[in-house]
């Protein structure tokens, strides 16, 4: 019995291929802590050389809290359709669907979640020095590191999973919740960049992550590991043999 390697249609070659060079495009224009990351990290830090927009209510409640909690009642919405399809036939269609949504969503913020705990890059707010007049971020994060890629903006990036559940079924209703996981995630990543939890580069990298992370899934979902019956040919070669 030989297995078959499945074929990849346009859209997800197209895909992988979009996917790399983002990689290679974050690598050499967004590098972390990087001109870009320090500039818009800079205009959120008071004479003292504080975020002084950290405690601020409505990004720590709304933007950090509230949010994320919305994504995380949308994921609950699909666990709810995945089971009740098994015995009510209006959902059961649907678990198919609900399934990978839920899948791709734990497993992306997952996965980013585990690269975050093991990385040396710090957050801004831990590493910011004053020396004079001058704002700077130290180079020297023993201790301080775990902060890349951005955990937060990962949940906000998760609902992408949706736009991919969704393209077959409903294409219009899919383009609305990529654009919905765009919005949320890049609201949720302006949130942390401005009280100084994280870069920019570290929301793109958590956008990369989930992204590929989807597509794999979406990938293996769609074709599988499928076994290839033997053709007469081949069963009378190995009898020979």
């Amino acid at each position: 019995m030989k297995w078959s390697r499945p074929v990849l249609v346009a859209y997800e070659r197209n895909n992988l291929i979009l996917l790399l060079f983002a990689a290679l495009i974050l690598s050499v224009f967004f590098p972390v802590k990087g001109t870009l990351d320090l500039s818009l990290s800079l205009p959120w830090v008071d004479a003292q050389g504080h975020y002084y927009l950290r405690d601020n209510w409505w990004l720590t409640r709304i933007g950090h809290d509230a949010l994320k909690q919305g994504v995380w009642l949308i994921a609950f919405v699909h666990l709810y359709i995945l089971i009740a399809g098994y015995w009510q036939e209006k959902w059961r269609s649907y678990r198919r669907l609900c399934g990978y949504i839920l899948l791709a969503m734990i497993m992306s913020t997952s996965l980013v979640g585990l690269l975050k705990s093991q990385s040396e890059h710090a957050c801004p707010w831990n590493i910011i020095e004053m020396h004079g007049q001058t704002v700077t971020w130290s180079k020297h994060v023993i201790g301080l590191g775990k902060c890349f890629p951005g955990g937060h903006a990962s949940a906000g990036f998760s609902l992408i999973a949706l736009y991919f559940g969704y393209r077959h079924r409903h294409p219009r209703l899919a383009i609305m919740w990529l654009v919905l996981g765009l919005l949320i995630g890049g609201i949720m990543s302006g949130v942390q960049m401005v009280r100084g939890a994280h870069f920019l580069s570290h929301n793109l990298w958590a956008l990369w992550w989930t992204w590929a992370v989807d597509l794999v899934i979406y990938i293996i979902q769609a074709h599988g590991f499928h076994a290839m019956p033997q053709t007469e040919d081949s069963t009378i070669s190995e009898i020979s043999n």
